[in-house]
């Protein structure tokens, strides 16, 4: 399998686990789809390249660490699971883990 794109949207609910502190872990759920595509490419007398594109039903779970910078900004760290059917597009497991950092709006 060559090179391929995941994209999952699975809007959900945010737990804050200390919600009055200025360093707030949290945990997040959610459910929606994942959408897979990616691309084969064969090579033997011609080349010969395959698309393929799938959907599936996902669920992502994960938490994360929001630390309030100012009244109105915060820095939030997190890792999330996104769980979906196995072998979407070539993928091998059912996992797929992103980790990501940046900031973070307030509106209280």
């Amino acid at each position: 399998m060559g090179s391929g794109a995941k994209v999952f949207f699975t809007p959900g609910v945010r737990l804050l686990l200390v919600p009055a502190s200025r360093i707030r872990p949290y945990a997040v759920l959610g459910g929606g789809i994942g959408a897979f595509s990616g691309s084969e490419v064969s090579i033997t007398r011609d080349v010969a390249v395959r698309g393929s594109h799938f959907t599936s039903a996902a669920v992502g779970f994960g938490g994360g660490l929001d630390v309030r910078l100012v009244r109105l900004l915060s820095l939030r760290g997190e890792i999330r699971d996104f769980v979906s059917r196995a072998g979407m597009a070539g993928t091998q497991g059912r996992h797929h883990l992103i980790f990501g950092v940046g900031p973070g709006s307030r509106f209280n």
